[in-house]
């Protein structure tokens, strides 16, 4: 929140200070989006919470991924907009890099 607050200050504008801190939160979502895609899906499929199925063939992780394989746009702006799922905002971008989900649609 600091940044985005002196983001006009230090780049002369409000305009300028937006665009690069848009620009900048854009990537940096990327760059977890494909962290997740690349590095942490396996683990994410494996994951288990005190023995019970692993997450990969739960039900509801199932549903996700057929929602994401057929309207992947939809639901990235669903999650985003409506937090469903008690995890911290900023981990929304690894959860949706783990989904069979496009780079656009992200």
């Amino acid at each position: 929140i600091i940044l985005k607050t002196l983001a006009p200050i230090i780049f002369g504008g409000l305009v300028q200070g937006a665009l690069a801190s848009a620009a900048t939160e854009t990537l940096a979502a990327c760059c977890n989006f494909l962290i997740g895609r690349n590095f942490l899906k396996d683990q994410v499929e494996g994951f288990s919470i005190f023995g019970s199925e692993p997450l990969g063939k739960a039900e509801w992780f199932g549903k996700l991924q057929k929602a994401a394989k057929e309207d992947g746009l939809r639901l990235a702006l669903l999650l985003r907009l409506s937090p469903v799922l008690p995890i911290p905002f900023d981990s929304y971008w690894y959860l949706l890099g783990t989904l069979p989900l496009a780079l656009p649609d992200f």
